[in-house]
């Protein structure tokens, strides 16, 4: 479900026709594998022989095209029936360029295994992949509710929905990074809430072990206005604090409507997050409760040491500010 939007207003799309079949498919009791590179025709695709071509290859890895979901983490997100199975699935689509390197060929390998490595209930569920010469096709499990992104087109979240979600979200990132990984995109368009109310992190597009070395030099990767600024300067060590500070970033925008770092231009928002001082939230939302602004405020940190260090600090902050919400609903102070 990376950027696996949710499942109402689906399209109707035409199925590709005479799809040819291989003789190797999912298997309804296999864990997550990734299908072999297959070849296609190197013809120059216009977009609907694209659409046709990717609809082909879904066939060829059991599953059948229902229709589309919208875009999402750099590719387009379409819901798929898996043939054996009748599971309701969703599929991303990557386009591969002819040209690719085979660097980065292995980085979007890499990628894929680390989604398949993954399994937590606050983590979309990958199911398998399919890599052609022209696509990437992920299938992953389909959600049923709007990520947050949309959720914020209305307005800010009440309080402790806010709490809420993040913690559940700060759960996630504690297991990628105590399984060596950085997810790298940590904003309200990668959090899909269920109808169960169960956050779930999606789009690992540009996560990486905390070691690799794949990500070329130089190479800024992530979403501008919840990158850290050790994301955004060249060269910097990226390290568990800053998936942090993009969730920090989140939950700021969750509770006030508005995001801590942002302008009119790429380069005003570079400087804001190297630069600038966020206004507090309390000051843009007088009701969010002071331990709740100290701990916003604390997460977006322009300097690492002075964050949360770990992502369970972080989740275990956000509870202890939501238990400060409850004695004061309760009208009975803080303990002694």
């Amino acid at each position: 479900m990376p950027a696996v939007l949710a499942s109402p207003n689906v399209s109707p799309l035409p199925h590709a026709t005479n799809p040819e079949k291989l003789d190797s498919m999912r298997d309804s009791s296999s864990g997550p594998h990734i299908l072999q590179r297959t070849s296609t025709s190197s013809t120059a695709p216009t977009h609907a022989n694209d659409r046709v071509r990717a609809f082909a290859e879904a066939r060829c890895a059991g599953y059948e095209v229902l229709g589309s979901l919208g875009h999402g983490g750099g590719g387009k997100v379409f819901q798929v029936r898996h043939l054996k199975t009748g599971s309701v699935e969703a599929m991303k689509v990557l386009g591969l360029p002819p040209w690719i390197s085979v660097t980065a060929l292995e980085r979007v390998r890499r990628e894929i295994a680390l989604q398949a490595s993954i399994e937590h209930p606050n983590i979309v569920r990958f199911n398998t992949a399919r890599i052609t010469n022209s696509f990437a096709l992920l299938f992953m499990e389909l959600l049923d509710g709007p990520s947050l992104a949309r959720r914020l087109r209305f307005g800010s979240l009440p309080l402790r929905q806010s709490l809420n979600y993040t913690a559940q979200i700060a759960c996630a990132l504690g297991h990628l990074h105590e399984n060596g990984i950085l997810h790298r995109d940590i904003k309200p368009s990668n959090i899909v809430v269920t109808s169960s109310g169960i956050a779930k992190l999606l789009d690992f597009g540009v996560a990486r072990p905390v070691d690799s070395q794949l990500t070329a030099t130089g190479q800024v990767v992530g979403s501008l206005q919840y990158m850290s600024p050790e994301q955004i300067a060249l060269g910097g060590t990226i390290d568990a604090r800053s998936d942090i500070y993009s969730a920090g970033v989140t939950l700021y925008e969750l509770l006030t409507g508005v995001r801590p770092f942002d302008s009119l231009s790429p380069s005003g928002v570079i400087a804001a997050h190297l630069r600038g001082e966020p206004i507090p939230a309390i000051e843009l939302e007088p009701a969010i409760h002071p331990d709740v602004n100290d701990v916003v405020m604390r997460a977006i940190a322009r300097k690492p040491r002075d964050r949360y260090q770990t992502a369970v600090e972080f989740r275990d902050a956000i509870l202890a500010a939501d238990q400060a919400l409850c004695w004061q609903t309760a009208g009975s102070g803080r303990p002694n």
